[in-house]
This record gives C-alpha cells, sequence and structure tokens, in this order.
C-alpha cells in the first residue's frame, strides 16, 4: 500500500513537469488506467499542452507508416530472440507440435482437412508437415489461390515458385 502512495506521489510529481502517460510508464511501470486515475485532476500548464499536443500530431503525422516500422522492429526482435533457442534440427514430436498448432489456428473447423493464409513461409511449412507426418505426396495435394482484385496477381505467384 505504501508503494502505491509512493509511485503515485511520483506520477504526479512527473505529470506536473509536462510528462506524457507514457513517458512517466517508462519510469513507472503502471497501467495506464491507473495513471489516468491518479493524474486526471492535474491541470497542465499551457506549454506542457502544447508539448504533447505538438508531438500527438507528429505520431498522427507518421501513422501507418510508423506502425508498419515499429511492428517490423518488434518481428526482428522475436525471430533474433527466439533463433537463438530453437535447436537446429527440429526433433519430430516438436515438428508435429507446431503443425498442429498452426492447423489448429490456420485449419479448417469442418470436414476437410485444408487451411488458409496468405504466408508462404507458412504455407510452405504446412505442405512440407503434411508431406512428413502424415506421409502423404504433395503432388496429391491441391492448392486454391484466392487473389482479390487490388492486389497484383503477378507478384503474389511469383512468391509461390
Amino acid at each position: 500500500m505504501k508503494a502505491n502512495i509512493l509511485l503515485k506521489s511520483r506520477a504526479i510529481t512527473l505529470r506536473k513537469k509536462g510528462l506524457s502517460y507514457n513517458e512517466i510508464r517508462k519510469e513507472i511501470p503502471i497501467a495506464k488506467s491507473t495513471l489516468s486515475l491518479w493524474l486526471r485532476s492535474i491541470e497542465l500548464k499551457p506549454e506542457f499542452k502544447k508539448r504533447l499536443y505538438t508531438k500527438q500530431i507528429e505520431i498522427l503525422a507518421r501513422g501507418s507508416r510508423s506502425q508498419k516500422e515499429r511492428r517490423m522492429r518488434e518481428v526482428e526482435e522475436i525471430i533474433k530472440e527466439a533463433s537463438g533457442q530453437i535447436k537446429l534440427p527440429i526433433s519430430p514430436d516438436a515438428l508435429c507440435l507446431i503443425g498442429a498448432g498452426l492447423y489448429w489456428a490456420e485449419g479448417s473447423k469442418g470436414k476437410r482437412f485444408q487451411m488458409a493464409n496468405s504466408d508462404p513461409f507458412l504455407i510452405l511449412f504446412m505442405v512440407q508437415w503434411i508431406e512428413k507426418i502424415f506421409n502423404i505426396s504433395v503432388r496429391t495435394l491441391k492448392a486454391r489461390l484466392n487473389i482479390y482484385p487490388q492486389q497484383n496477381d503477378l507478384e503474389i505467384k511469383k512468391e509461390f515458385h
């Protein structure tokens, strides 16, 4: 309880210095909703409001490009971290579980054994998984490719070769 009072006091001090909730959260690991509850009565000075408003406009101006860049950095970090944890070759048991998990997430819940996904690497993995786990020749598999009018069909087909 005393720790919460100290955190709240620190959050109030930082807010009075004009920091945004996200800036405060970098120093105090607390939920944004809790900060909102603690800080809603704190009135910011006009210069702080202007800084936060300008910062928000800059974020909005970057828009989806910045979101995409952030996601790409996050994916790169996940891959980097995971690559150190995965031992190759993958054991047959692990391979079976990975494929089963992917099918559970992406596969048909009906009577047919089918899956849908737009990632060519995932599709390739699943084709190889079916061949290895079920001993089914890839020549017997059928593929259907849905291409929407706004997509470039030549580019998409190139990815699958």
